[in-house]
C-alpha cells in the first residue's frame, strides 16, 4: 500500500503519494486520464459526434460538446473563465438554490422550465434538462445567455457565497481521508470532469469502511455512472487504500439524505 507520510510543515503533500504503475492500473480499469491539467476542447468541425452547436457573439465563442448524458451538454466559452478558481465545481439543481448561491445559474434556470441542472466549473458549463427534445429550443438561448452574462464582467456567484464551503475542509483529514481525497483529485475527477460532470467526497465511514460520495453535473441520470463508480472509482480506492470496502452515493433533497445503498439503484 502506497501512504502518503505528513512533511515538516504536518499538511500531506500529493508529490508524495507513489504512484508506480497505476497507469498501468487506471488502463486496465478503462480510465484514460489526460495528461494536461487543462481539459481539452473538442475540434472545431461540423461533426455533430464532437460539436451539437456553435455560436460566437462579440469575440466570445461558445461550444457545445457532448457527454456520456444524453440529458446534458457541455457549453465551453473561449477565452474565459465561469467560477474564479481552478479545480472547483458547482452544482445547481433548483432555481432556488441558484437564486443563493449564482446570478449566471439563475439567468440560465429562467431560460426554460425543461432545464433541471447547471453544473459551473472555471473553463465550462453543464446544463441538463428534463427531456431531449427540449435542447433546440433551449441551446441557442443557453450560448445567449453565458456569452453575454461573461462579456458584462458581472460576478459568477453571490456575494459573499464561498464554493469551497460546500466540498469541506482538509485541515481535519486523517491520513486515510486525506489518501482517498488525493485520489480522487489527482486520479479521478480530472476524468470525470472532462465528460461535464464531478465526484466529490463527502465522508468516510471507519467502522464500516465505507466512502460516501455525490455524483454531480452530467453524471446525475447517467447511465454510464454506475459503471463508473463501480468498476472505476471503487476498484481504485479499494486497490490503494485497504481500509476502503465499499462506496455509497447520496442525494440532497430537501436538506434530508438520502443514501444509496445498492450500485443496482445509484441512477442518480
Amino acid at each position: 500500500m502506497y501512504r502518503i507520510i505528513p512533511g515538516r510543515t504536518g499538511k500531506f503533500c500529493k508529490s508524495l503519494i507513489c504512484y508506480r504503475h497505476s497507469r498501468g492500473f487506471s488502463q486496465s480499469l478503462g480510465l484514460q486520464f489526460p495528461r494536461n491539467k487543462q481539459f481539452p476542447r473538442a475540434k472545431n468541425n461540423s461533426s455533430p459526434s464532437t460539436s451539437a452547436y456553435q455560436q460566437s457573439r462579440r469575440g466570445i465563442f461558445v461550444q457545445i460538446e457532448k457527454t456520456p448524458n444524453v440529458l446534458s451538454l457541455k457549453f465551453v466559452p473561449t477565452g474565459r473563465q465561469v467560477l474564479p478558481e481552478e479545480n472547483v465545481t458547482l452544482d445547481i439543481s433548483n432555481k432556488k438554490d441558484a437564486m443563493k448561491k449564482s446570478p449566471l445559474a439563475k439567468e440560465i434556470f429562467a431560460i426554460n422550465d425543461g432545464i433541471t441542472n447547471v453544473f459551473l466549473t472555471n473553463t465550462y458549463v453543464t446544463v441538463s434538462v428534463d427531456d431531449t427534445s427540449k435542447w433546440p429550443d433551449i441551446q441557442g438561448s443557453v450560448v445567449a445567455v453565458i456569452n453575454d452574462f461573461l462579456l458584462s464582467s458581472k460576478p459568477v456567484l453571490e456575494d459573499g457565497y464561498n464554493v469551497k464551503d460546500d466540498t469541506g475542509k482538509y485541515d481535519d483529514d486523517d491520513e486515510v481521508v486525506a489518501i482517498i481525497r488525493e485520489l480522487l483529485d489527482t486520479r479521478i475527477r480530472p476524468n470525470v470532469q472532462y465528460d461535464g460532470g464531478d465526484v466529490i467526497f463527502k465522508s468516510f465511514n471507519h467502522e464500516t469502511g465505507t466512502v460516501y460520495l455525490e455524483m454531480s453535473g452530467a453524471c446525475k441520470g447517467c447511465a454510464s455512472s454506475q459503471a463508473t463508480l463501480r468498476d472505476g472509482i471503487e476498484r481504485m480506492l479499494k486497490f490503494y487504500v485497504p481500509e476502503v470496502l465499499k462506496i455509497e452515493l447520496f442525494l440532497k433533497f430537501f436538506k434530508k439524505l438520502t443514501v444509496l445503498k445498492s450500485f443496482d439503484t445509484c441512477m442518480v
